[in-house]
């Protein structure tokens, strides 16, 4: 039976078909038996994984740059894990496109995506999600969206994913429990409510632009210790908040930022963003569409005027 994922936000194709795809030009690309030793060296846990499918291997029996090339499953494992186009594809046919490849591709412990409406970003935080749960054991994975209703959505994605791989656990509406003893946590953000995790591996803050600046600023401890990873995405809204001051920030600042545009999304067609673009208004279709920072409600003032009269170099007047 062929197993894959459906949604609006992805294309499909049968697991049967996934062969030979692993980038938008086709070419396969296979590890060599160096790449696959220097990758063990860097990466223990990566042979921790190899071991767990593959129980005959052990410590003895490690791949070294001068033996034998490892096997076929071998290879396809360590595939998995370092590399999420092809996880996705082999393990639920999920198709990316050009830009949800792009994002996968060059995503980094901290990742900012700033995308346009119905492009896709839940969906593919969802498969990153699922996949550090997946090939790390015992890891605590914290999602947050402003309200439970978009908490619970995201985590809708990702129990279907978990489903598919035949991992999931125990868990609620609000987590996915993996049977390596990893979970995926969805919060409200709500700044009282979110602390208490520690050594969390992965956040995620879905919908960050619409996330008050004190929920951010209680989540960033939770990385102290794990040195654990950040992704931020979401639709702009407006020049304010964390969102718009980390995408304003210096590039030397280690985030990897993606924006994806409307009309960079293929299941997005020219005429939908054409009516759009009618019925919004300039500066509202750029918001949602465009992914700019723009004010919207525009009051006598230009709040970036506004906002550069005030300095923060300058003492209070004691009397």
């Amino acid at each position: 039976m062929q197993t894959h994922y459906r949604d609006d936000m992805c294309r499909i194709r049968p697991r049967s078909a996934a062969a030979g795809h692993d980038s938008p030009n086709g070419d396969a690309r296979i590890l060599s038996t160096d790449s696959l030793a220097h990758a063990l060296d860097s990466r223990p846990d990566l042979w921790d994984a190899l071991v767990k499918a593959s129980p005959a291997l052990t410590a003895t029996n490690k791949p070294q740059k001068t033996e034998i090339p490892p096997t076929d499953q071998q290879l396809d494992i360590l595939r998995q894990i370092a590399d999420l186009p092809y996880f996705a594809r082999s393990r639920f046919g999920f198709y990316c496109d050009d830009r949800q490849f792009e994002i996968f591709r060059r995503c980094s412990r901290r990742t900012l995506l700033n995308c346009s409406r119905q492009s896709g970003k839940s969906t593919v935080t969802a498969v990153k999600a699922v996949h550090c749960a997946y090939w790390r054991n015992a890891v605590t994975i914290l999602v947050t969206a402003p309200t439970k209703q978009q908490t619970r959505e995201f985590l809708r994605k990702v129990r279907t994913f978990a489903t598919l791989l035949g991992t999931a656990r125990r868990g609620d509406k609000y987590c996915v429990e993996f049977a390596n003893g990893s979970r995926i946590v969805g919060v409200a953000a709500d700044e009282d409510s979110i602390r208490g995790f520690s050594a969390v591996a992965l956040v995620i803050v879905d919908e960050a632009a619409r996330v008050c600046d004190e929920v951010y600023f209680a989540l960033l401890p939770m990385l102290a210790v794990s040195n654990g990873s950040l992704w931020l995405l979401s639709t702009p809204k407006g020049k304010r908040g964390f969102f718009h001051a980390e995408w304003a920030s210096p590039e030397n600042e280690g985030w990897v930022k993606i924006r994806i545009k409307g009309m960079d999304c293929p299941r997005i067609s020219e005429a939908f963003l054409a009516a759009q673009k009618k019925r919004l208004g300039e500066r509202r279709y750029a918001q949602e569409y465009e992914c700019l920072f723009v004010d919207l409600d525009r009051g006598a003032f230009d709040p970036e005027v506004v906002r550069k009269a005030f300095r923060g170099d300058i003492k209070p007047l004691e009397i």
